[in-house]
């Protein structure tokens, strides 16, 4: 079982050390209320406590207007000691993704966090046959590319592919992103794959990934839980990209 929060510490303690010395400032954007969203966000004002970092909640309507909407991110992007917007997403259907240029979670964070973990752990990438089950922009999309960058084979899978197990079976390395509970079960893996639970899922109150927890650790080395594995090293990676926000840039000659 891979232990997230070990990583995060790691993360979070350079990046504390840094913020802690900047004067930053971060806008959280939620739409509409749910659990997720809510968890997220205690985590994430949890660690810009720890980095003196501050930082204001602003929760909207499920059925906040477009115009109403664009308002409001017009006006934390034109706010001079705004640093930095945290937008929870996937937005509503109604709404149209802005173009932030104080985004905080570009690189996505979440992407970013699967590349750390599996760095952290020392899993070979290069060459290996990365299978990513889902499509979406914040996750499944990004994480494409940076395994891309890692020279991996990456194959991205959704819930409408037939046939799952042939591609799951044949994956070194499988991210499953889907939100569906117990979507993957040991019996659709190989034995030794690496298999990373990005889900979010509340079932009977409780918090559960896409991964049936119990089968799957019984076929692979590596697996993360959920709670405690993509969660905290994603709202560790938010306070790395802060760190860069904050940075000078560098200027080539």
């Amino acid at each position: 079982m891979i232990e997230g929060k070990t990583i995060a510490k790691k993360i979070k303690e350079e990046a504390i050390e840094i913020l802690r010395n900047k004067n930053a400032f971060v806008a959280i954007v939620s739409v509409g209320n749910n659990e997720s969203a809510t968890s997220y966000t205690h985590a994430l004002t949890q660690n810009f406590e720890s980095a003196s970092v501050d930082y204001a909640v602003y929760t909207l309507e499920e059925h906040i207007t477009q115009k109403d909407f664009d308002y409001l991110i017009e006006t934390l992007e034109n706010t001079d000691y705004i640093t930095a917007i945290f937008l929870h997403r996937p937005l509503p259907k109604h709404l149209k993704e802005p173009s932030l240029r104080k985004d905080l979670d570009n690189p996505p964070c979440t992407a970013t966090a699967v590349i750390e973990i599996l760095k952290a752990q020392n899993i070979e990438m290069q060459s290996k046959n990365c299978l990513i089950i889902g499509r979406s922009e914040i996750v499944g999309k990004p994480l494409s590319r940076l395994l891309l960058d890692e020279n991996a084979t990456v194959t991205i899978a959704h819930s409408y592919t037939k046939n799952l197990q042939n591609f799951t079976k044949k994956a070194d390395i499988i991210i499953v992103a889907v939100g569906k509970a117990n979507f993957i079960t040991g019996e659709a893996i190989s034995e030794n794959a690496v298999v990373i639970d990005v889900g979010i899922n509340y079932v009977d109150g409780k918090l559960t990934g896409d991964c049936d927890f119990q089968s799957v650790i019984t076929k692979t080395p590596y697996v993360t839980p959920v709670p405690g594995g993509v969660g905290p090293v994603t709202s560790a990676v938010v306070l790395a990209n802060l760190v860069e926000m904050t940075s000078p840039k560098k200027t080539t000659q």
